[in-house]
């Protein structure tokens, strides 16, 4: 049976499958992976965010899940929980651990730092936006850009590339999220296209401008730092559960688009923490197909076609809301 046809929108059918995060009170180990972009990373933050269990613990990783799940040291840290909370021994001294285990990382295979943290996304994060520029050519830049303008790219095999080196070491870990102003325009005479379906990623670049790659999943080992998508049709935002730094889409229903229309879209990106240094370059992809595509879980574009025309610039405030962690002291 295909649910999804059946059940296009989130309706009472998909509200009643959906667990009740915040009736969760008791103690929880929770692992929680970057590297499982489009399958298990955002479902495995929640719960610790959500949940009402006054004793509670993530574990954040970037290998792959089962590598991290099954290694001695999580084989210990999972024997000490459940050696307190069901045998009552806390003699390994698991109560005093810190909530949240950090795995920063500057590559696939390098980790910059593991640290104990309080809390889960930073308390310290500074959100900073970074400008969608057009002119000279598309970038990244910390002052919005004065005047309007169109960035226009393919509906079918399209991509435009925006980057910003880095003047200093620099860690982002946390949410990203993507502000976009979009319009669909039909190629000739064909007739106008009513929606449009957009991938975006975030890349490192490191300082001879090569791809810095990550673990992803199923198996991929050639990840991006993040990604996300979006069916612009289903843009509508449900404020009660979003934050300025995580959009969350409400699924009740359809907004096409109307020959010429400009609308704004958040994309939400997935929780990542990664450290650039200086020279280095944070690169965001958007485009009209995957970008970093995870067989079997695909995703439907065959919406797309003519070309997707960005806004930038002027009253068009199109920015990547990046999180920033302060340097030590």
């Amino acid at each position: 049976m295909d649910f999804l046809a059946r059940h296009p929108f989130r309706g009472e059918f998909w509200r009643a499958l959906a667990p009740k995060l915040e009736a969760i009170t008791l103690p929880m180990l929770v692992c929680a992976s970057f590297s499982d972009h489009g399958l298990h990373t955002v479902g495995s933050f929640r719960p610790f965010r959500e949940a009402r269990s006054e004793r509670k613990w993530v574990y954040t990783h970037r290998t792959g899940k089962w590598a991290a799940y099954y290694a001695p040291e999580v084989q210990r840290l999972t024997k000490d929980f459940m050696d307190c909370f069901v045998k009552g021994d806390t003699s390994s001294g698991f109560l005093a651990r810190p909530p949240v285990r950090l795995e920063v990382r500057a590559s696939r295979d390098v980790i910059h730092a593991v640290r104990d943290e309080r809390e889960w996304p930073l308390a310290r994060t500074e959100y900073v936006p970074l400008h969608l520029a057009a002119v000279p050519a598309p970038a990244l830049v910390a002052t919005p850009p004065a005047e309007a303008a169109t960035i226009t790219y393919p509906a079918r095999g399209g991509r435009v590339v925006f980057r910003q080196g880095f003047a200093a070491d620099t860690e982002l870990t946390g949410y990203m999220k993507l502000r976009l102003w979009v319009e669909a325009r039909p190629d000739g005479a064909a007739p106008p296209p009513d929606d449009m379906v957009i991938f975006v990623a975030v890349s490192k670049r490191d300082r001879d401008g090569a791809t810095v790659h990550f673990e992803g999943s199923v198996g991929n080992h050639y990840d991006l730092v993040s990604r996300g998508s979006c069916r612009v049709s289903r843009r509508a935002i449900d404020p009660a559960r979003s934050t300025p730094w995580q959009p969350v889409l409400t699924g009740t229903s359809e907004e096409r688009l109307r020959p010429g229309e400009i609308v704004p879209v958040e994309i939400e990106i997935y929780p990542s923490s990664t450290f650039f240094v200086v020279g280095e370059a944070l690169e965001l992809i958007v485009a009209a197909d995957e970008i970093i595509p995870s067989p079997p879980y695909r995703k439907d574009a065959s919406c797309n076609r003519g070309r997707h025309v960005l806004h930038v610039g002027g009253r068009y405030d199109a920015h990547l809301l990046v999180p920033r962690i302060p340097a030590a002291g």
